[in-house]
């Protein structure tokens, strides 16, 4: 697995009214462009209308998932994204998987017929190996 390993990020939201959440950052980079690139074909102008969402508790090492984008207009119930996240160990290493990505405002697949269904499914996981990422948490509660 490790080919296709990913660096775990986080940057703070020091203002407005997610102040204190985190944005997710992939490889060193705002992962929120890859994910309205990947939104453009279900969503046109609206494909991510997110802010950072990441709270460190959503990250800790017994989380079963995160929010880690929220409705860009501040309201976290408004309109969010989730991912699923799992611990596998492979052959002595082990790694953070983010996966299964939804709009829970677009997950009836009855709604397709009408553009309301948005399949997230062939958006790639995430795959981080587990000491850098929980180094990553540590430092961001450390920081607080």
């Amino acid at each position: 697995m490790a080919n296709g390993v990913n660096r775990f990020g986080l940057q703070p939201v020091t203002s407005g009214k997610l102040a204190g959440s985190f944005a997710l950052y992939v490889d060193d980079k705002p992962y929120l462009a890859v994910l309205t690139e990947f939104e453009q074909t279900f969503a046109g102008k609206i494909a991510g209308a997110y802010a950072p969402g990441l709270h460190i508790a959503d990250l800790s090492i017994n989380s079963q998932g995160a929010v880690p984008y929220v409705c860009d207009c501040g309201d976290e119930d408004c309109w969010f994204i989730t991912v699923q996240i799992s611990y596998v160990s492979d052959g002595g290493n082990d790694y953070v998987i983010w996966h299964r990505w939804a709009n829970p405002y677009r997950n009836d697949k009855s709604q397709a017929g009408q553009g309301m269904y948005w399949d997230y499914s062939a958006l790639p996981p995430l795959v981080f190996e587990k000491q850098q990422y929980l180094a990553v948490i540590n430092a961001a509660k450390a920081s607080k």
